[in-house]
């Protein structure tokens, strides 16, 4: 996976033979009438959940070391 920041944008990109595509993937999800959504590959910035600390609640096994 390739990711491209853009100004108000994140762009998620796959590499396919000499190519990178903006794919969009379906997940099953049970509680939705068709069984499935649909998870995209651009992402706007302004409606992103961010968090101060990103290891919060991320058990230290998980953790990458500090630099």
């Amino acid at each position: 996976v390739h990711v491209l920041l853009l100004d108000d944008l994140l762009l998620l990109l796959q590499r396919q033979d000499e190519r990178l595509l903006l794919k969009s993937h379906s997940r099953t999800l049970t509680p939705t009438p068709d069984g499935k959504t649909m998870l995209r590959p651009v992402l706007r910035l302004t409606s992103a959940m961010t968090r101060e600390v990103a290891t919060a609640g991320v058990p230290s096994s998980l953790r990458l070391p500090d630099p």
